[in-house]
């Protein structure tokens, strides 16, 4: 006979079961058949966490312009960047060091400093969270 507290215990499994369902789906919904494109367009001379950089900040503002034919490692970290942590610490930007000269990205950086940089070569990438 189930006591009260195995009942509970049960409930308790069923529901976090649940939960990291719904959390995956929500997770495998982010991605997009264009990332590999995207991550090889913005971060071709990356490391791979400046790879996945670009896939976090995608999930949550798909405005990339950079596009090229996807390297194995840009479709690796396509297929798996939610697994990795966030090394962007929630940005929704990233910038090159040129980028952040315009007057148009100034703007909108105003004087915030990045959370976080991803030397490429001779390119890196600056992370920012600019609240819409």
């Amino acid at each position: 006979m189930l006591t009260n507290w195995h009942k509970a215990a049960c409930i308790s499994n069923s529901v976090a079961k649940l939960m990291f369902l719904i959390l995956t789906l929500i997770l495998l919904s982010a991605q997009s058949p264009d990332l590999a494109y995207i991550i090889e367009g913005e971060a071709s001379t990356c490391q791979i966490d400046g790879k996945v950089a670009v896939a976090w900040v995608y999930s949550r503002n798909s405005t990339f312009y950079g596009w090229a034919d996807p390297s194995d490692d840009s479709i690796m970290v396509s297929n798996n960047w939610f697994q990795y942590p966030d090394p962007t610490f929630g940005a929704n930007h990233l910038f090159s060091a040129e980028d952040i000269k315009t007057d148009r990205v100034k703007a909108i950086i105003g004087d915030q400093s990045p959370l976080s940089r991803f030397p490429c070569g001779a390119l890196t990438l600056l992370a920012y969270r600019i609240d819409p």
